[in-house]
């Protein structure tokens, strides 16, 4: 976290928690900016957005239809 301002670590920090407590699983760096999926995981979801909310949109549906989270979503 080199040259992060500190307003900017700082938000995504309580994103974080945020979202920890919000989802089901423990999720780490849920506002990384790589992440990779399976494909079977992808293909199995109806997503709607186009912008980076995307990835809270497959984590959560990710979720909620079964598969698991290990640095990686795995069903």
């Amino acid at each position: 976290m080199e040259n992060v301002p500190f307003r900017r670590l700082w938000i995504s920090k309580l994103g974080n928690k945020v979202l920890r407590l919000a989802m089901p699983n423990r999720i780490y760096t849920s506002t990384g900016i790589f992440r990779a999926y399976r494909r079977k995981v992808l293909d199995s979801l109806e997503l709607e957005s186009d912008g980076k909310e995307i990835h809270l949109e497959i984590l959560s549906k990710a979720i909620a239809l079964g598969f698991g989270l290990k640095r990686s979503l795995r069903s």
